[in-house]
């Protein structure tokens, strides 16, 4: 299984909590490879990095979304899901029509969602 560094995931359209906490997982066993001290300071301070995101995440969406593998949107892919949801809702046609003012429906659909950062990167969920 491929484990993403949190630069990495940081870097994703859409988080997925599973990635995050299968991250976390990896620094906390002993199946990493040995560190210099230097590399430990990096792992240890990515490791509360993470665990933080998880736990404001989790703590206003909740465990059991977390743990059921929440998706997470990066700020600058909200447009596109805005209307993937638009076109789920209103039919592919209906938005292509140019009929739909997508930049509103973004902005009242992110009304509905919270933000939380990782890396100086938001995220919104809900």
């Amino acid at each position: 299984m491929n484990i993403k560094g949190t630069e990495e995931l940081a870097g994703e359209k859409f988080l997925s909590s599973t990635d995050v906490d299968a991250r976390i997982a990896y620094l906390l066993s002993g199946d990493r490879p040995r560190f210099s001290d230097g590399e430990l300071q990096d792992r240890q301070e990515e490791l509360e990095e993470l665990e933080t995101f998880r736990n404001e995440v989790a703590g206003y969406a909740g465990a059991a979304r977390w743990n059921n593998g929440m998706t997470l949107v990066r700020d600058d892919a909200w447009d596109e899901f805005a209307e993937d949801e638009a076109e789920s809702l209103y039919g592919r046609e209906a938005v292509q029509s140019g009929y739909l003012a997508l930049d509103r429906i973004a902005q009242d659909l992110q009304a509905g969602y919270q933000d939380a950062d990782l890396q100086g990167i938001t995220f919104w969920y809900r």
